[in-house]
C-alpha cells in the first residue's frame, strides 16, 4: 500500500490557464488516474478556478502561488518546490513547457534525486551556442523527452541531443463523424486562440474585412480572458469594423457544444505550433479547416493557404462554401490513428 504522500508522477506546470500545453497536461494527469497511478500536479501559480470541473478528484493539486516579476520570488519558488518534492517523494516528475526544465536544472544543482521526463508541444529554435549548449544540459538530465508532433521529431534531437518519444495529444471523438453542409447565407466560422499577436487575429479580420461574402459571416473567437489581451482583440475588431460579425467568447469549458453549431474553422497563427487541440477538435466534429502553412504540422489533412496570401485564404473558403472539399473520412482515419498511437505510448511507456 502506498503512503498518501507518495506518488507515482508529479507533473510540473507554470500555471495552470485554459491554454493548450495546460489542458494537455491535466488530460494526461487523468489518463494516469485511469492507468492505476498516482498523480499529483504543482502549479507554480494559481489554477484558473474554472479547470478544477475538469481535473479527476484523486489528483492532488499544490499551488505554489509566485508572484509575477519578482526576481527573488524565483529563488523563493525553488525552495518551496524541493522540499515540497522531498515531502512528497513522486517516483517521477513530468515537465511541461521549458519554464518547467529551467527550474528542474535548479532542483537538481541543489541536490535533487528525482527523474524526470519533458513533455515538449511548441517549435524549438536554437538561436545561439549557449541555447546549444543549454540544450545538451538538460537533454542529459531527462530521463526521456517527450513530442506531439512529428514536425518536432529533428528540431527535438538537435536540441536535446537525444532521441524523443511520438505521444499525439488527447482527443475525443465519436465513431462517426458527420458531413457539414454550408448554409450560404449564413456562414459560421470559429477560431480558438489566445488572443495575442502572435496568433494573427489582424490577419484575419483584414481578410474577411474584404470577403465578398462577409456580411454573411458569422465569426465566432475563442480565447482568454486576460484583460490585456481582450481589449486588444477589442480594438482589433473596431480597427476593422466588425463588431457587427464577430462574437468573442473565453474560459470556455465545453468546447463541442459550440463547434456543433459551427461549419468551419480558421487557424491562423504566425506561432511555431506543436499540435493546436483546436485543430483536433476542429476534426473530431467534422469542421472544414482553414489554416496557416506556417503552422509546422503540415500532413494533416486540412486546408493550407500560403504565405498569409489573403487571396488565397478566400479562394480556400470560396471553394468550402460551395460544398467542393470533403475531408470527413481522412479525419476519421487521422484521428484514430492518432488516439491509437497515444494508447500505446500511455500503456508501454509510462
Amino acid at each position: 500500500m502506498k503512503n498518501k504522500n507518495e506518488f507515482d508522477y508529479t507533473i510540473l506546470i507554470p500555471r495552470l490557464i485554459r491554454g493548450g500545453a495546460e489542458l494537455q497536461s491535466i488530460h494526461l494527469a487523468n489518463d494516469l488516474i485511469n492507468l492505476g497511478k498516482n498523480v499529483s500536479i504543482i502549479c507554480f501559480k494559481e489554477v484558473e478556478k474554472n479547470l478544477y470541473p475538469e481535473i479527476n478528484n484523486e489528483i492532488k493539486i499544490y499551488e505554489l502561488k509566485k508572484k509575477k516579476g519578482i526576481f527573488l520570488s524565483i529563488f523563493s519558488l525553488i525552495k518551496k518546490l524541493y522540499f515540497l518534492l522531498i515531502k512528497i517523494k513522486p517516483r517521477k516528475l513530468i515537465l511541461f513547457l521549458s519554464y518547467s526544465e529551467k527550474v528542474y536544472i535548479c532542483l537538481r544543482i541543489l541536490g535533487l534525486n528525482i527523474k524526470a521526463l519533458s513533455f515538449v508541444r511548441a517549435g524549438i529554435k536554437v538561436p545561439s551556442k549557449f541555447h546549444s549548449l543549454y540544450g545538451l544540459i538538460i537533454g542529459s538530465l531527462l530521463e526521456e523527452i517527450y513530442i506531439n508532433s512529428e514536425s518536432n521529431f529533428i528540431p527535438s534531437l538537435n536540441f536535446y541531443k537525444r532521441m524523443p518519444i511520438l505521444i499525439p495529444n488527447h482527443i475525443n471523438f465519436d465513431k462517426k463523424i458527420k458531413e457539414k453542409i454550408i448554409d450560404k447565407d449564413k456562414i459560421k466560422i470559429v477560431y480558438i486562440a489566445r488572443y495575442i499577436t502572435e496568433k494573427n487575429h489582424q490577419f484575419l479580420f483584414k481578410t474577411l474585412s474584404k470577403n465578398i461574402h462577409k456580411d454573411k459571416i458569422e465569426l465566432t473567437l475563442i480565447g482568454d480572458s486576460k484583460s490585456e489581451n481582450l481589449i486588444y482583440i477589442s480594438d482589433l475588431i473596431n480597427q476593422y469594423k466588425l463588431n457587427n460579425i464577430v462574437k468573442v467568447l473565453y474560459n470556455v469549458s465545453n468546447v463541442y457544444s459550440i463547434l456543433k453549431n459551427i461549419d468551419i474553422m480558421v487557424f491562423c497563427s504566425n506561432y511555431s505550433e506543436g499540435t493546436p487541440n483546436a485543430l483536433l477538435e476542429g476534426m473530431a466534429c467534422g469542421l472544414k479547416i482553414i489554416c496557416s502553412d506556417k503552422f509546422s504540422e503540415l500532413a494533416m489533412p486540412i486546408n493550407y493557404y500560403k504565405d498569409n496570401s489573403e487571396n488565397d485564404f478566400n479562394r480556400i473558403l470560396l471553394e468550402i462554401i460551395l460544398n467542393k472539399n470533403s475531408y470527413v473520412d481522412k479525419y476519421l482515419e487521422y484521428l484514430k490513428l492518432l488516439v491509437n498511437k497515444r494508447n500505446y505510448i500511455l500503456s508501454t511507456k509510462l
